[in-house]
Parts: C-alpha cells; sequence; structure tokens
C-alpha cells in the first residue's frame, strides 16, 4: 500500500510507564518529527490512557506537526475495530468478521515438520507454524491456499486432535490440500478461511476418522464446484 517505513516498538512495562508527555517528546519528536499524524478518534496512549487526542494537539501546534482524526467507520451500525473483530472470530462468527475485514480471515505461516499421521491415514497434510498463533475456533474448515503465486483449496484442521490427543496437547494448525502431492516443508504459507464444515470431535476408531474425512473432502469438493474460485470471497 506504498508505506515506506513502519516502526514497531516493543510494548515492555518501562515503555507502558511512559507518561503521554514523555511519549510525545521521546517517540513522536524526536524518533519520527512528523509532519501530519492521522489517528482514529478514540485514540490514548500514555500511561493510564492519560494521553487525549486534544493534549496532542496542543503539542502539535508547539512542535509543528499536524493531528488529523478519522471518524469511526460502520457497517450495519456495528463499530469496526480489531477488538470487534475478533470478538466475532472467537465466537465462530467469520462471515461476519470477513465482511467487517474487507476480505477474508487469514493466517501466515511456516510448513514444518509433524508426526505424518495425515499421511498414514491416506490424507496428507502440511502442519502451519505461525507466530502469533491461530485464534479461530476450533474446527475443521475449508480454505484457499497461497504459496508465492500458486493458490490452492484445502480443508483446515484446527485444534487437538482429541482422537489422538496427548496430555497437555497443544491445539495444531494442519492442512489438506487437495489433488497436492509435492514436499514444500520449510515453505511460507497462507492460509484464506472460506467456510466452517464442522466442529472438531474425537473418534473411536481410525476406520470412523477416516469415514468423515472423506466426507469432509466430499463437502469441500462440492463448495468447489458451486463457488468457482473467481467468486470466493
Amino acid at each position: 500500500m506504498g508505506v515506506d517505513l513502519c516502526l514497531l516498538i516493543p510494548f515492555t512495562k518501562r515503555f507502558a510507564r511512559l507518561s503521554a508527555e514523555e511519549f510525545i517528546e521521546k517517540y513522536i519528536v524526536k524518533k519520527i518529527n512528523p509532519h501530519e499524524i492521522i489517528l482514529g478518534d478514540d485514540f490514548r496512549f500514555g500511561q493510564n490512557r492519560e494521553g487525549t487526542l486534544e493534549l496532542l494537539k496542543a503539542a502539535g501546534q508547539r512542535q509543528g506537526f499536524k493531528v488529523c482524526i478519522i471518524k469511526v467507520v460502520r457497517k450495519d451500525r456495528l463499530r469496526i475495530s480489531s477488538t470487534v473483530i475478533r470478538k466475532l472470530i472467537a465466537e465462530g462468527k467469520l462471515k461476519k468478521a470477513s465482511q467487517l475485514l474487507g476480505r477474508p480471515i487469514s493466517f501466515g505461516g511456516r510448513v514444518v515438520s509433524g508426526e505424518s499421521r495425515g499421511e498414514k491415514l491416506g490424507f496428507p497434510t502440511a502442519n502451519i507454524h505461525t507466530e502469533e498463533g491461530v485464534f479461530v475456533p476450533q474446527g475443521v474448515y475449508f480454505v484457499k491456499v497461497k504459496m508465492g503465486k500458486e493458490t490452492y483449496y484445502g480443508i483446515a484442521n484446527i485444534g487437538v486432535r482429541p482422537s489422538f490427543a496427548k496430555k497437555n496437547q497443544k491445539a495444531v494448525f494442519e492442512v489438506h490440500i487437495l489433488d497436492f502431492h509435492r514436499n514444500i516443508y520449510g515453505r511460507p504459507i497462507m492460509i484464506e478461511i472460506l467456510d466452517k464444515l464442522r466442529d472438531e470431535r474425537q473418534f473411536n476408531s481410525t476406520r470412523e476418522l477416516i469415514a468423515q474425512i472423506q466426507m469432509d473432502e466430499q463437502k469441500a469438493r462440492k463448495y468447489l464446484r458451486y463457488h468457482s474460485p473467481a467468486s470466493n470471497p
């Protein structure tokens, strides 16, 4: 989108204790020296959120920078914010969250080695490691898979795999890519959540699990037949 520089500041305890005035002087004035600052209308900063837009505007008049306020954006009377979107995702309201985002919910990560259990069952999966974790509710999803300029479709399982769960099992993120048989260990990958197929559940036997995975794949392929790639969100 044409951004030349992004400054990421670790949110340490020391940083959190900065007063609003200290933040303005140390970070905005000395490190950035801006001509104009653009902010949302609910922006607060400094220890205990003491920094207000009025305080920043006053500092701008002294230091020579403008402060531009952007009004909140709403859709269907709902305020669009990262907090609202995260809440919708946590509640499983993925389509509504995608509408507010203006794009499908997506996760970037890297393909890592797993236990190869899916391959033994006849449905090889790519295990995805994400730095920030996955906060979509546990379940089985129909997904779009992007690797570089290549696009595929698949079935993602997000959860603890209860049929094989170990003690203190952490949630895993694995994807079975339809009609794909290449080795992609170590490759960066992007996953877009298109639809939920079902909740994660425990199976009494391997045969029962395989039968369900086959049903998941049939449902995913049916989705593809009725929703061409061009019409996917």
